[in-house]
């Protein structure tokens, strides 16, 4: 093998790992929001279904 390819491959090599550090931080990022938003809009959805409750309920 050429000296010379030991940093171009190096460089290759160092582009691609960041490239997939890259793409999993923006993947669990978006994951994150996705699952904050679902549990926001499911406890707003058990609040309504609630007050619903209370306000149909026979005393």
């Amino acid at each position: 093998m050429d000296a010379a390819y030991l940093p171009a491959l190096s460089a290759l090599a160092g582009s691609a790992i960041g490239a997939m550090a890259s793409f999993a931080t923006t993947w669990l990022t978006q994951h994150s929001q996705e699952r904050a938003t679902l549990l926001v809009q499911d406890r707003a959805r058990r609040e309504a279904l609630y007050g619903e409750f209370i306000r149909v309920r026979p005393r």
